[in-house]
């Protein structure tokens, strides 16, 4: 992708666009999937745009991009799927610092401020030995079981949280504070993901009540989902029966934005799409009976994912404000207790190093009298 023009960005501006306010950028920590993955890319219009690594995973994504936007003769069910997956740009194609990037639509924007996300990692299992070798089947195996996640059980597992500053560590720290969150610690909760992982387990009354802050927001979002059941998932389901054409995802992902404007979401990350159209060149082909276990448990954890949504909704919508109001989320109020235990650790750690100097000069002393009367 080298041959691509650089990418736009803010240090690289497009004359047009040096004085205007481009809007929320599309790269924050806390994010779910790889670290490094995503850059903004400035389009034409100013705005900020999300430009995807073309890693060898996302090279796939690529390729099912570049196939679905191609089509002029897609069955229903997948000329619906484009009302519900990121915009896609195909000549906006671009590199920076040698990497190559294709762009897609930057969900977060337009949304308002106060802008807040949840990436929602869907399926049962989030991989398969048709689809991947024994090491991530297994690694996946683990990830996906309980106790280290939700996914065996409900069929997806919060992935990633970004919003104001600190407030994947808050989400955190409050979740371990509540009996009823869910939380649970494990093993993976280490290394650069260790915030994200520990995300995995919680529940999603505490997730949903710790993210909304009003009833537009709520509504927004229960208003897509219904479509994406009503255009998508039952479609696909139908139409599965029948041999016809269908398009199974793994490891794929629902991404919730909401902002003081309102709410949306779309479905993300197609690093494994299988697509039963021997045409169609991005994806894998595997046997008819593989791809409807895949498709079987994209749909269905998407569907158990609307269920706890719906279930959720029916019980705290009338307890939401009408609009944002700052003083009905406590979760900004509180201060990560990461930070504090940090203090205490890195306290604990001097101590020893002391104590350990200490006895080490003793033992030279030691050792130097010892020399000096025996000579």
């Amino acid at each position: 992708m080298t041959k691509f023009q650089e990418c736009y960005d803010e240090y690289n501006p497009r004359t047009e666009c040096i004085d205007k306010v481009q809007g929320k950028g599309c790269v924050e920590p806390g994010m779910g999937g790889h670290p490094g993955a995503f850059t903004d890319v400035q389009l034409d219009n100013c705005k900020i745009a999300c430009g995807k690594k073309a890693s060898k995973d996302s090279k796939t994504e690529l390729a099912f991009y570049d196939d679905l936007y191609s089509r002029d003769d897609l069955p229903e069910n997948l000329e619906a799927l484009k009302n519900f997956i990121p915009k896609y740009y195909a000549g906006e194609k671009c590199s920076k610092k040698d990497n190559g990037y294709f762009v897609i639509e930057n969900i977060k924007s337009g949304i308002g401020s106060d802008v807040r996300t949840l990436d929602f990692k869907i399926g049962f299992k989030t991989a398969f030995g048709f689809d991947s070798g024994s090491f991530k089947r297994h690694r996946h195996g683990v990830i996906d079981s309980d106790p280290v996640s939700t996914s065996e059980k409900r069929g997806y597992r919060l992935e990633g949280a970004t919003g104001p500053e600190h407030f994947l560590e808050k989400v955190v720290a409050s979740a371990k504070d509540d009996d009823k969150s869910g939380y649970k610690w494990s093993l993976l909760q280490r290394g650069k993901k260790k915030l994200q992982s520990a995300l995995y387990h919680l529940s999603p009354d505490f997730i949903f009540s710790k993210f909304f802050q009003s009833k537009k927001q709520v509504q927004d979002i229960a208003r897509e989902l219904n479509d994406l059941k009503d255009e998508f998932i039952y479609p696909s389901k139908r139409v599965e029966t029948t041999g016809g054409e269908t398009i199974a995802f793994i490891g794929s992902s629902i991404l919730f934005v909401i902002g003081d404007k309102g709410g949306t979401f779309k479905l993300i990350d197609f690093a494994h799409p299988l697509w039963n159209n021997p045409e169609m060149k991005c994806c894998k082909s595997v046997k008819p009976k593989n791809h409807k276990k895949a498709l079987d448990n994209y749909l269905d954890g998407l569907l158990n994912f609307i269920k706890d949504f719906e279930t959720w909704r029916e019980i705290n919508y009338k307890n939401l404000p009408d609009v944002p109001d700052e003083e009905l989320t406590p979760i900004e109020n509180i201060i990560p207790q990461s930070a504090g235990k940090r203090k205490k650790r890195t306290r604990r750690r001097r101590r020893k190093k002391r104590t350990k100097k200490k006895a080490r000069k003793k033992r030279r002393k030691t050792r130097r009298r010892r020399r000096k009367n025996k000579y």
